[in-house]
């Protein structure tokens, strides 16, 4: 037999806990003698094996009004409390990461910090206005709002399952199960509202900022960080497969900005293409013209998303989690020799 004292001292359990233990009827050790003066509590083997269990239930969250029930249903109770609560600890980790990540992408942003961290990154916006007039957008925000109760009922029960599934990823999954999610995301609207692939980057911004039916859903299933979060994963998402396409545009310009300005400035044209195709501000195959007839908005948002590429390679956690293989393969002085001849070719004050 053990007094508190000892007990205390083997498991490292306050007395304080042992004695609230004992009121709220979870662990009631015998006693050496009621009304007796020195009666205590004395503690025998099966009370170490319950005050055992109950210091695992407690670790993992359960309250103690919870631990009495559970304790009473024997061990398969207990496994199916600890493993539910799993489940929510790993939604505590996806979230934390999630608001991580986001305070990092406003940190990027150009806006006022408080203000994107509340409305999100205010130059994506402003980037998407560009967007809101073409036919794709129109689309868009017509077939939203032509869905019928029913039929939006109907269709969303599978937006439900992805939502939850992207909130509630591993972290084992890394960013690939990202990826793999917002690929599911990005199918399911391109069925129901418009053509990813068309609308771009700032085009599913505009709409999913614009009509917030979406995201009022997406809200329900998740919390109210969840429609930030999904438009963060997209837009990393996007700009790591952006990078990866424009690397080589990139180095054959800093090759030869120094050298040859006339090439330097044919692969900026490709490179200006991509990124209007990605964004949304030009059909694939289409066209944007010589330098001479790009004009101001498309050049001024093509600074910026070369601005996002320079802050995200500058940030190497970010970098090894978007991109743990080093698949992107960009240096930033490349960059900066894009930045010089937007400079020299536009007066545009680079991507720095």
């Amino acid at each position: 037999m053990m007094t508190v004292g000892e007990v205390s001292k083997l498991t490292g359990v306050t007395v304080r806990a042992l004695h609230i233990y004992d009121k709220k009827g979870l662990l009631c050790p015998m006693r050496s003698g009621e009304g007796v003066a020195n009666d205590r509590r004395l503690y025998d083997e099966d009370d170490l094996e319950r005050l055992e269990k109950i210091v695992v239930l407690q670790a993992y969250g359960l309250e103690l009004s919870e631990i009495a029930a559970v304790l009473d249903g024997g061990v398969s109770a207990m496994r199916d409390a600890l493993l539910s609560k799993v489940e929510d600890l790993k939604h505590q980790q996806n979230r934390l990461r999630n608001l991580i990540l986001f305070t990092r992408l406003v940190e990027m942003s150009n806006g006022e910090f408080f203000e994107c961290l509340a409305c999100g990154p205010m130059d994506i916006d402003d980037m998407a206005d560009a967007i809101r007039d073409s036919p794709y957008y129109q689309q868009g925000i017509a077939r939203i709002r032509s869905y019928s109760d029913q039929e939006w009922e109907e269709l969303i029960e599978e937006l439900d399952i992805i939502v939850y599934d992207l909130m509630h990823l591993g972290e084992e999954e890394g960013f690939l199960g990202v990826e793999r999610q917002i690929d599911r995301f990005s199918s399911w609207w391109s069925e129901h509202v418009a053509p990813m692939e068309s609308l771009g980057y700032l085009g599913f911004w505009a709409i999913f900022e614009d009509e917030t039916l979406i995201a009022a859903r997406a809200e329900e299933i998740g919390g109210e960080e969840v429609s930030a979060s999904i438009q963060m994963h997209a837009f990393f998402v996007c700009m790591k497969r952006l990078m990866s396409d424009a690397a080589h545009l990139i180095d054959s310009i800093s090759e030869n900005v120094d050298s040859d300005v006339v090439v330097a400035m044919r692969y900026f044209e490709e490179l200006v293409l991509l990124i209007a195709v990605h964004m949304g501000l030009r059909d694939q195959g289409s066209d944007v013209g010589s330098a001479a007839e790009m004009d101001s908005e498309l050049l001024d948002i093509c600074d910026m998303v070369l601005g996002y590429m320079v802050s995200m390679l500058s940030d190497e956690e970010l970098m090894a989690y978007i991109d743990p293989a080093n698949e992107i393969d960009i240096e930033i002085g490349s960059l900066d020799k894009v930045g010089e001849l937007m400079e020299k070719a536009f007066a545009i004050d680079g991507s720095e």
